[in-house]
C-alpha cells in the first residue's frame, strides 16, 4: 500500500485485525481511510486487548521523547481517527461511499463456536448488502483460490458448504511435483491443496527462453541462435530439475561438472512449449547447464 499507488483498488472488502500483526507505519491508515471513502467495505475485528499494543512503537511514543502528536493505546485508534470515528465504541458506520463494521471482540472468539463464526460471516454479508456494490456477490464456496500473477494457490476444505471439488483448467505446472509436471487440468477434492503456475499467463510475450520453476537457484540465463544455458546453484551432488519456456524443441542437453560434460536428461512438452531439464549440482555447489536446439 505504501509503495504502489492504487494497490487496494482491486479489492472491495477487507477484514482487518491488529490483535496480532501491527502496522509498521502510520501512513497505511491514510491509504485505508481513502479506500473506505472511495467505496471500500472494512470489517475491523479486535478489542485492543493484545498486550503487544504496549510495545514502544509509533502510535504510543510520548511527547517527552521529543515527538509531537497524539498518543494512542493501539494502532486501531489511529486508524479510526483517520476514518472520523475517534469516539466509536462498536457497530457499523457509513463513511463516504464505503463503510466500516467494528466487531469489538478478540478474533479468537469467532473460532470457538459455529454461532460466533456465523456472526462474523453475517457482518461481512451485512456491510456488502448495505453498500450494494454491483461487482460483489455473496456466494459461499468450499474452497480458497488465490492468484498472484501466474501463480495459483488452491485449497478445498473439509466440512464446508458442499463436497464440490475445485477445478482449475490448464495448462499449469504443479509446483508441488518434483517433476514439475504440466497438467491440462487440476481437480482438488476436499482436503487437497495445490500450488500451480499458469503457463499461458506467465509466457513471455516476445517468446524468449524464460524460467518457470526450478529446484536450484538459477542465474545467468542466456539464449543464442543454437540454444540456451544457465548457471544452477544448490547443495552439492543433489539431483535437480528446472522447467523453462523454449520456443524450439531441444536436440540435446548436458551439464558441466568438474570440467567434464555430462549428458542431461530432458523432456519436451509440445503443447505447452516447455522443456524439463534434469541435472546434478557439482562439488562447488553449482553447475553449468547447456541446452541445444541444433548440433
Amino acid at each position: 500500500m505504501r509503495r504502489y499507488p492504487g494497490y487496494l483498488a482491486p479489492y472491495r472488502v477487507l477484514v482487518l485485525s491488529y490483535e496480532f500483526i501491527k502496522p509498521q507505519y502510520p501512513d497505511v491508515h491514510y491509504v485505508l481511510a481513502q479506500w473506505v471513502q472511495d467505496g471500500g467495505a472494512l470489517i475491523y475485528v479486535g478489542d485492543d486487548s493484545d498486550p503487544y499494543h504496549d510495545i514502544r512503537a509509533w502510535w504510543n511514543l510520548d511527547q517527552e521523547e521529543g515527538r509531537s502528536g497524539t498518543r494512542y493505546h493501539s494502532p486501531r485508534e489511529h486508524l479510526f481517527e483517520q476514518l472520523g470515528l475517534k469516539e466509536k465504541a462498536g457497530g457499523a458506520d457509513r463513511i463516504g461511499k464505503g463503510g466500516i463494521v467494528w466487531l469489538n471482540e478478540h478474533p479468537a472468539e469467532f473460532t470457538r463456536s459455529r454461532a460466533a463464526a456465523d456472526r462474523l460471516r453475517q457482518s461481512v454479508h451485512d456491510i456488502i448488502a448495505a453498500l450494494n456494490p454491483p461487482a460483489i456477490r455473496w456466494e459461499p464456496r468450499p474452497y480458497f483460490k488465490m492468484r498472484r500473477g501466474p501463480y495459483i494457490i488452491g485449497s478445498t476444505l473439509n466440512e464446508s458448504v458442499s463436497e464440490e471439488p475445485l477445478v482449475i483448467p490448464g495448462p499449469v505446472v504443479d509446483l508441488f511435483d518434483s517433476k514439475l509436471s504440466v497438467l491440462s487440468q487440476v481437480v482438488l477434492k476436499p482436503g487437497e491443496q495445490a500450488l500451480l503456475y499458469d503457463v499461458e499467463s506467465g509466457r513471455p510475450a516476445t517468446g524468449e527462453v524464460s524460467l518457470i520453476a526450478a529446484s536450484s537457484r538459477i542465474e545467468s540465463l542466456s539464449e543464442s541462435g543454437t540454444g540456451f544455458q544457465f548457471l544452477a546453484k544448490g547443495p552439492a551432488r543433489l539431483q535437480a530439475t528446472a522447467r523453462l519456456y523454449s520456443k524450439v524443441e531441444p536436440v540435446s542437453a548436458h551439464y558441466i561438472v568438474e570440467g567434464q560434460a555430462v549428458s542431461a536428461a530432458w523432456e519436451w512438452d509440445p503443447d505447452s512449449q516447455t522443456v524439463l531439464v534434469q541435472y546434478e549440482h557439482g562439488n562447488e555447489n553449482n553447475t553449468e547447464v547447456h541446452v541445444r536446439w541444433s548440433s
